[in-house]
C-alpha cells in the first residue's frame, strides 16, 4: 500500500512502527509537492485476511493547524477486533429472498423549509424535481429563503429509501454557503454527511456533491442548512439529487408517462475542422482533464490551454497534434492563459493566488511571479485570480473576486506592470456583473464580458469606462458568458454556457452562433457538440476559432470556422 502511494510528486517518509489498539503497524508522512499538500497514512495488519488503513491529506497549513490533531485523536479512538465466523443458525424459518438492490438516482419529490421568499415563486417546492435553472442568477424557479442574511434550512423527501452513496445539490445563485447536510433514516435518526464553515464557490451555477462513506442505514429525507450571514445575497437551490442502492421495484411512474428518449445524434455543424481530447485520463498526456481559459499564439501556431490538472497544455493550432505541457511550483489550478505579441505566456492561477509570466512555450523560469492572498492592492481573494488580459503597452489586467474592508463580496480588476508592480484598481459599478472573461482589442481598450451582467464593458487602457455593448444579443441567448476573445477587426467571440459560441461585430450585433448543446456529460458526444464551454480564442484574422469544453468525464479542444 505504501509503495503504491509514491510518485514523482508524492514524497513518502520512511515508514515507522506504530501500535494501534495493541496491533503493530506502520505509519508514514505524505508530502504532495505541486499542490503543497501534507498528510499521513497508517496501515495495520489485524489478521492475514483483515487490514486496517487510516489515510488523511489536506493543504499544509490546514493539515498542521486542524486536520493533523483530528487525525491523531481519531487514531487514538480506534478499537480493532478480529472477525469471527458466525455460528451456524439452527432451524430458522425460511425467509423470502431480499430484494435485489440497484443504484437509484432520484430527484426530491417534496420539500419544506424554515422560510421561503414566496408561496409559489422561490418556494421550497421549487427545489423538487430535475434542475430547471440553467444560468447563474436570481431565478424564481429555485428555492430562496425569506431573508438573504440568515441561517436557514431546506428539507427534502425522496420517493424511494436508499442506502445513500452521494448527494448532489444544484445551486443556481451564490454557491455554496452550505454548513451542514443530514440524512434522516426511517427511525428518525439524523446522519450528518457534511459539516463545514460557510464559504463561497467561484463557479456558478454549480453542483455541490458529497460522497457518503457511512453505511448500514437507509434514508429518504435530507436536510440542508445554509448560512447566509456572509453571502453577498440570497443562496438559491434549484434541485437536489439523492444517489444510492435501493429496491428499483418501488419506483413508480405517473400513468401514461414514458421515460424520455435518449438524445438523438446530430449532424456535425458546418465549419467544423477538428477536435482534440477525449475521455479524462489523468496519466495520459494529450487528454485534457480540466480545461478552462485558452489563447492562441499565431506566430508559432500553438493553442495554450489552462488545464487544472496538468497546468498549461499546448496543441498545434493547425493539426490538433499534442505538443507538450509545462508546470511550475507556484502555478496551481491555472484558470486563464494569455499570449502577447512576442509569444510570452501569462497565467492566472487561483490555486496559488499568483500571476506568472513565462517565456514562449514555458521554456525556462518565469520572468515574473506576483500576487498573494489578501484584500489590499496587489492581493487576491481565496479563489482568485481567475481571468486576465494583456494590454498593447504591456499592462496586465487581472480579475479578482475578493472582500472589502466591510467583509462584503466585491469583483474588481487590478492592473499591474509586466514585472508585477501594482498600478491601479478598476471597480465595477454593478457588484453582480460577475466577469466571465476579458481581452484587449486592437484599439488598445480593455473589454470585459459579464456572466451575470450579460453585456460587454469597454474601458480605456487607464480604466475609464467608455461604454457598453452586446447586451441585446447576449441577453437574447440562454446561458452565461464564460470567455471572451477579440480579432484584429474588432469582432467579439464569446463562449456561452448552454448557447454555444457566438460572434459579435465591433458594435455588439450578433453575426453568428455555432455548436450544438448536449446535456449528457457522462457519455461521449459527437463532434460539434458542447457540454460546458469555458474558454475561447481565434486566429487574429478570425479564420479559425477554438474553444475548450469539459464535463466530469470528457474534455475537448474544438476548432471550427464561422461560415457565412
Amino acid at each position: 500500500l505504501l509503495d503504491m502511494l509514491k510518485s514523482d510528486e508524492v514524497i513518502l517518509s520512511e515508514p515507522q512502527p506504530i501500535t494501534v489498539d495493541g496491533h503493530e503497524g506502520l505509519v508514514a508522512d505524505i508530502q504532495q509537492t505541486s499542490l503543497n499538500l501534507s498528510g499521513r497514512v497508517v496501515a495495520v495488519m489485524v489478521t492475514p485476511q483483515q487490514q486496517f488503513v487510516l489515510f488523511g491529506v489536506a493543504p499544509q497549513a490546514q493539515w498542521d493547524a486542524e486536520i493533523s490533531p483530528l487525525f491523531e485523536t481519531l487514531l487514538g479512538s480506534v478499537k480493532l477486533f478480529e472477525m469471527q465466523a458466525p455460528a451456524e443458525p439452527a432451524n430458522l424459518p425460511t425467509e423470502e429472498p431480499a430484494a435485489e438492490l440497484t443504484e437509484i438516482r432520484q430527484w426530491a419529490s417534496s420539500a419544506t423549509a424554515s422560510s421561503e421568499y414566496g408561496s409559489s415563486n422561490w418556494a421550497a417546492y421549487q427545489a423538487t424535481g430535475a434542475p430547471s435553472v440553467t444560468t447563474c442568477g436570481d431565478n424564481s424557479d429555485a428555492w430562496a429563503a425569506s431573508s438573504s442574511s440568515t441561517v436557514e434550512w431546506l428539507e427534502l423527501t425522496f420517493d424511494v429509501p436508499v442506502e445513500p452513496t452521494q448527494v448532489n445539490v444544484y445551486i443556481s445563485y451564490n454557491p455554496t454557503f452550505i454548513t451542514k447536510m443530514e440524512l434522516i433514516d426511517a427511525e428518525g435518526v439524523s446522519h450528518q454527511i457534511y459539516g463545514f464553515e460557510a464559504r463561497s464557490y467561484p463557479e456558478c451555477p454549480t453542483i455541490f456533491s458529497v460522497d457518503i462513506t457511512e453505511i448500514g442505514f437507509q434514508a429518504a429525507t435530507l436536510r440542508i442548512t445554509i448560512d447566509q450571514t456572509t453571502s453577498p445575497s440570497w443562496v438559491e437551490i434549484d434541485a437536489v439529487e439523492l444517489v444510492g442502492m435501493g429496491d428499483a421495484s418501488l419506483i413508480s411512474s405517473p400513468p401514461g408517462e414514458e421515460p424520455p428518449p435518449p438524445v438523438a445524434d446530430f449532424e456535425t455543424p458546418a465549419g467544423f475542422l477538428w477536435r482534440a481530447g477525449g475521455e479524462e485520463a489523468f496519466d495520459t498526456l494529450g487528454v485534457f482533464p480540466g480545461l478552462s481559459g485558452i489563447d492562441v499564439d499565431p506566430n508559432n501556431n500553438l493553442v495554450y490551454l489552462a488545464d487544472t490538472i496538468y497546468n498549461i497544455q499546448m496543441v498545434d493550432a493547425l493539426t490538433s497534434e499534442y505538443v507538450g505541457q509545462f508546470k511550475h511550483a507556484e502555478m496551481r489550478v491555472p484558470q486563464d492563459v494569455k499570449v502577447d505579441a512576442l509569444g510570452n505566456v501569462y497565467v492566472a492561477a487561483w490555486g496559488s493566488g499568483k500571476v506568472l509570466v513565462f517565456p514562449p512555450r514555458g521554456d525556462g523560469e518565469p520572468y515574473s511571479v506576483f500576487g498573494e492572498r489578501g484584500k489590499g492592492d496587489g492581493q487576491f481573494g481565496d479563489f482568485s485570480p481567475t481571468h486576465l488580459a494583456v494590454g498593447l503597452d504591456g499592462r496586465i489586467y487581472v480579475h479578482d473576486s475578493n472582500k472589502n474592508d466591510k467583509d462584503e463580496y466585491i469583483n474588481r480588476i487590478q492592473v499591474f506592470t509586466p514585472q508585477g508592480q501594482w498600478l491601479q484598481t478598476i471597480n465595477f459599478e454593478d457588484k453582480y456583473f460577475s466577469p466571465g472573461g476579458m481581452d484587449v482589442g486592437p484599439d488598445g481598450n480593455l473589454y470585459v464580458v459579464g456572466f451575470i451582467g450579460s453585456k460587454i464593458l469597454k474601458y480605456s487602457p487607464d480604466g475609464e469606462l467608455l461604454g457598453e455593448l452586446g447586451e441585446d444579443a447576449i441577453r437574447n441567448l440562454v446561458g452565461g458568458a464564460q470567455g471572451l476573445a477579440i480579432d484584429d477587426a474588432g469582432n467579439f467571440y464569446v463562449a456561452m454556457w448552454t448557447s454555444g459560441m457566438i460572434k459579435l461585430d465591433p458594435e455588439g450585433n450578433l453575426l453568428g452562433q455555432w455548436g450544438v448543446q448536449v446535456n449528457d456529460g457522462e457519455n461521449d458526444w459527437p463532434a460539434g457538440g458542447f457540454y460546458q464551454p469555458a474558454g475561447i480564442s481565434m486566429m487574429p484574422d478570425g479564420s479559425i476559432v477554438y474553444f475548450s469544453d469539459s464535463s466530469t468525464q470528457y474534455s475537448y479542444l474544438t476548432a471550427f470556422t464561422f461560415t457565412p
